[in-house]
């Protein structure tokens, strides 16, 4: 191990008889360790202040309010944060109020879609439809016979549920004989 300078002399060249300061020692070491760590303090802070300048610089060119106002005027560091804030909160409302009309238009016709399907003219379509296309065997198109018996609550009343149920009448039509008038 290499001998401790002080002020040019090495600790070994003290004699014996001489008492040795090592108070002096120890503040000069100190005072040289506290320069490095303030030095290396000072070099921190110059690099944490340029990645902020360079920050700032990056806003300046984003952000067209800003882009706008350099335009006419010098903007500092405090302005150009507070017009990045403002824009940032407005892009956000935007979107917010943008994100609220897709969602409630969506909903929308979701609940009219709904109602369309469960509506009692959906019923009676479905219903007759089938019959339609064929008349003489019992309706296949899984509804009964009359209205829905699933009607939502908003399509009864106690007036009308208290009804029978539909029946369609029951038609007989004769077989088509030909007349021997018409031959």
């Amino acid at each position: 191990m290499a001998p401790l300078c002080t002020m040019g002399k090495k600790l070994d060249d003290h004699k014996p008889s001489e008492k040795a300061d090592f108070s002096s020692i120890i503040s000069f070491l100190g005072s040289d360790i506290r320069k490095d760590k303030k030095r290396r303090r000072g070099d921190a802070e110059k690099k944490r202040r340029d990645r902020i300048n360079k920050c700032l610089d990056q806003l300046e060119e984003l952000i067209p309010y800003v882009r706008q106002k350099k335009l006419c005027s010098k903007v500092d560091k405090a302005e150009v944060l507070e017009l990045t804030v403002h824009f940032v909160k407005e892009t956000l409302f935007e979107k917010e109020l943008s994100f609220r009309k897709t969602h409630l238009s969506s909903v929308a016709e979701y609940e009219r879609r709904k109602w369309l399907e469960h509506s009692p003219s959906a019923d009676y379509e479905r219903h007759f439809s089938a019959l339609r296309k064929s008349p003489t065997e019992k309706c296949n198109c899984g509804c009964s016979d009359g209205p829905s018996e699933k009607l939502s609550p908003r399509h009864t009343s106690p007036i009308t549920s208290s009804f029978p149920s539909f029946q369609p009448p029951l038609v007989t039509v004769p077989p088509l004989v030909t007349s021997p008038l018409h031959r």
